[in-house]
């Protein structure tokens, strides 16, 4: 009888005896029978041993992995873990729908607004798909699914976004199982307006079955004569896409144009999961480690320390796709793989954290998190898959399962937190202005006056306002100059021949072409993060002044109470914050907004969001001049490799126009500041003269009735939110 080779199976395997026996569902005794020839295996058995090891028989082994599909990985299949977030935001839709029939008083309908901008956050997480073409994307979310729907082919596919949601979710005027979108003045289709149908209409250039997939979204089927497909949308019943929705990404290197529509989505849609993929065998290779900084920046960070039970980057999988592929699934040659490339990754990042004084691999983050993040916190997050093999994808389905139950349950904690906390200022702003109508209505003559008083002094103090409206404005443009000459100096510092030979040394880059481009990855990775070191600096010095400004702002309205006995109390700070929550680009408003104590509505998906467009700054010339410096690495001389090496990344810096480009984002992102602080000041200033109309329109008797509506509204208010239907906390 052929005996089994235990040493070969645990070299491969990665296990013990014991291990190995338990997951045959065998005694020891039984397994050593084998090992020893005494009992013979049973085809069953066999099988079942195959697909575990991935072995073959020949005469330096013991089995044969016969059938390259015998194991097909399952169908994740999280519990229903976002059922209550979706029963709880079901209910809260309805009795805010109830507010605003029921109310018309300006201040009750906008607090109700708020609420309703809360309730809009609370959404399945996103798992977002990333990675070159061909390691197998969409081949993991079929597996994932239990579907083959998403075309899979060897070849580059998908060449556009692909938003994957649970079929629950169609709306009623989508029929079809996949729309495929367009784009329109350049616009992409957002999947946040899916149930707007004139919306979705205006984009959509075709419906149908999953063929369409195929038809306008891959590589393969691009002909001039069809129109241009941008994203779609399609609606598969799957366990899964209860608790999450897919996104799925373009292919790194497959076109120019789908690196830069995957540079969009990653700056855009902030990431909640994220699954990069590389193949195994050339593990994060050639661009590989550029693009996944760059999606690093897009993902949220979830865990909080002391807040919830979310582990460390526990919302990043980084996957050796196809790894049977190395040796069978040599558990030995996987596991020093992910080693070498881990370390390869957090080594630019060390770097950076050396260059910028910082204790983090991840600074940015751990301002977010109160975590800082080590190579071995990485370490954890690298994972084998081989959809044939099932011992190589376990370690990846039991932590994408535990994940995928117990985000929604965080994000659901997080949530009601935030409603909780609203509810609250909304009475409270309730109560304040109850109590200044009160006040009012016993004190008509002192408002009276104190209309008069403000008429007389207004001219003066819209002076006043305007000055201090244009120093705030010098404020912005002198952070901007501050932020290109900040730039100008970590550029000139860093992209210089002496100063990256240094960073070689300090590497210890070797001479080979990984090693060098590696260390491509890691001069980018230095000058990114002194750039939003610098953007960081400048944003948090123009929300200091920005809230000197408001609170200026507050003295320059409220002194006239003090002066006539009478209780006015504007809320500048919660004006401003209203003004900007209409708005597109905010610049660094958007990052004051995030951590400002009035943005209650900014759920755990709002808070990091703020800061995206300061991490985008640089990303997509960053990534290209990886692609460029990648070319020229073979150029390089074996003698003078260093200096070549050096003087050529100098000089892609130069003729890709890195500054330049910097430069242009860092401009866009101050005049979205600019244009934001002006909407927003003009918003204050409208909601103060609305009040001194208030305040005139009372010394009218007619008016008293409107008045005494407007209490008994606000009380009635008053209940509204006290009575909202608040979720449990599981």
């Amino acid at each position: 009888m052929a005996k089994l080779d235990m040493e070969k199976i645990m070299q491969q395997v990665g296990c013990t005896e014991s291990e190995f026996s338990e997951e045959m569902g065998l005694s020891l005794a039984d397994l050593r029978d084998y090992c020893e020839g005494s009992k013979q295996l049973t085809g069953e058995l066999l099988s079942k041993m195959c697909q575990y090891t991935g072995l073959m028989p020949s005469e330096g082994g013991i089995f044969k992995r016969d059938n390259p599909t015998l194991f097909i990985a399952p169908s994740i299949k999280p519990s229903d873990t976002y059922g209550p977030s979706q029963q709880a935001k079901t209910n809260l839709i309805s009795y805010i729908q109830q507010g605003f029939t029921e109310f018309h008083e300006d201040t009750v309908l906008t607090e109700i607004k708020k609420v309703q901008r809360c309730i809009s956050t609370l959404r399945k997480p996103r798992i977002s798909f990333a990675g070159q073409s061909d390691t197998g994307k969409s081949t993991l979310i079929n597996a994932l699914l239990g579907a083959d729907k998403m075309p899979a082919k060897w070849t580059p596919t998908t060449s556009i976004v692909v938003h994957i949601k649970h079929i629950d979710d169609r709306p009623s005027f989508m029929s079809e199982a996949v729309w495929i979108f367009g784009k329109k003045s350049n616009e992409q289709w957002d999947d946040a307006r899916l149930n707007d149908e004139v919306y979705c209409n205006d984009f959509l250039i075709a419906k149908g079955d999953f063929s369409l997939l195929q038809d306008f979204g891959t590589h393969q089927s691009e002909t001039e004569s069809r129109p241009v497909a941008s994203s779609a949308v399609a609606f598969i019943d799957s366990p899964l896409l209860k608790d999450c929705d897919i996104l799925d990404l373009p292919g790194f290197a497959a076109t120019s144009e789908d690196d830069a529509l995957h540079s969009l989505n990653t700056q855009t849609n902030v990431t909640d999961i994220l699954l990069y993929l590389s193949r195994a065998n050339g593990f994060l290779q050639d661009r590989d480690l550029d693009y996944l900084h760059e999606c690093l920046k897009s993902l949220r960070p979830i865990e909080k320390a002391g807040r919830n039970g979310l582990d460390k980057l526990e919302n990043l999988f980084i996957i050796a796709s196809q790894a049977g592929s190395v040796n069978n699934g040599n558990n030995s040659e996987l596991t020093e793989i992910m080693d070498r490339r881990c370390k390869a990754l957090c080594d630019s990042y060390a770097l950076a954290a050396k260059e910028t004084n910082s204790d983090s691999l991840l600074p940015f983050r751990s301002i977010h998190t109160g975590y800082n993040y080590s190579e071995a916190d990485f370490r954890k997050r690298f994972f084998t898959y081989e959809k044939d093999m099932s011992r190589l994808c376990k370690n990846f389905d039991v932590a994408f399962t535990k994940l995928a139950e117990n985000l929604p349950k965080a994000l659901h904690q997080e949530f009601v937190s935030s409603l909780k906390a609203i509810a609250n200022g909304s009475n409270a702003i309730l109560r304040k202005r109850i109590e200044e109508w009160l006040d009012l209505f016993t004190n008509k003559a002192k408002y009276a006056d104190l209309v008069r008083e403000i008429k007389q002094k207004e001219p003066v103090r819209l002076i006043e306002r305007k000055e201090k409206n244009t120093e705030m404005i010098s404020l912005i443009a002198a952070c901007c100059t501050s932020a290109k000459q900040e730039t100008q100096t970590a550029y000139d510092t860093t992209i210089n021949t002496d100063h990256l030979i240094f960073l070689m040394e300090t590497l210890g880059v070797k001479n080979k072409k990984s090693s060098k481009e590696d260390f491509s990855t890691s001069v980018n990775e230095v000058l990114s993060r002194k750039i939003q070191d610098t953007m960081h600096t400048q944003t948090e010095y123009y929300a200091k002044h920005l809230d000197e400004y408001l609170s200026d702002y507050a003295k320059s309205l409220n002194q006239y109470s003090s002066q006539n006995g009478v209780n006015v109390d504007f809320d500048t700070t919660n004006s401003f914050a209203l003004g900007l929550t209409s708005l597109g680009a905010l610049g660094a408003s958007a990052a004051w907004l995030a951590s400002s104590v009035t943005a209650l509505s900014v759920s755990i998906f709002g808070a990091y969001a703020g800061w995206g467009a300061l991490l985008a700054v640089g990303g997509a010339i960053g990534v290209a001049l990886g692609s460029v410096i990648a070319g020229l690495i073979a150029l390089v001389k074996a003698f003078t490799w260093k200096q070549d090496l050096a003087r050529s990344i100098v000089k892609t810096y130069q003729n890709e126009k890195y500054l330049e480009t910097i430069f242009n984002d860092i401009d866009q992102y101050w005049a979205d500041t600019k244009s934001s602080f002006i909407t927003a000041s003009d918003r204050v200033e409208q909601d103060w003269q609305d009040r001194i109309a208030e305040y005139e329109s009372i010394a009218d008797e007619k008016n008293i009735p409107a008045l005494e509506a407007k209490i008994a509204e606000a009380r009635k208010g008053l209940d509204f939110f006290t009575k909202i239907p608040m979720p449990e906390i599981g």
